[in-house]
């Protein structure tokens, strides 16, 4: 059983930020949880945090990304995230995106 919900808390012409929260609960474990936030700025710049609870390595995630047009419908974004995999270290992840 999974469930979650998300909701703008910011939507201006500049500025919007929407928080989001999932929870599941396996058959075979206790429940886990997960909250983030996403920040945008121009539509151009993001920032992002979140975190997981009663995962059995949890840790804080934050990262940020770029979306930048390419001629008149394509969009190119690069995204850079940091998640903290307690005794494991910490883990960076890069996407790069095209859209058409």
């Amino acid at each position: 059983f999974h469930f979650g919900a998300a909701i703008d808390v910011l939507d201006g012409s500049n500025h919007r930020a929407t928080f989001a929260m999932e929870g599941a609960h396996p058959s075979d474990n206790l429940e886990k949880y997960n909250a983030g936030l996403e920040y945008w700025y121009n539509d151009m710049i993001a920032f992002r945090v979140g975190d997981r609870f009663e995962h059995d390595l949890s840790g804080v995630t934050w990262g940020l990304g770029f979306r930048l047009p390419v001629g008149n419908e394509r969009k190119l974004s690069i995204d850079y995230a940091r998640q903290d995999f307690d005794v494991l270290g910490n883990i960076d992840r890069y996407t790069l995106n095209l859209t058409f």
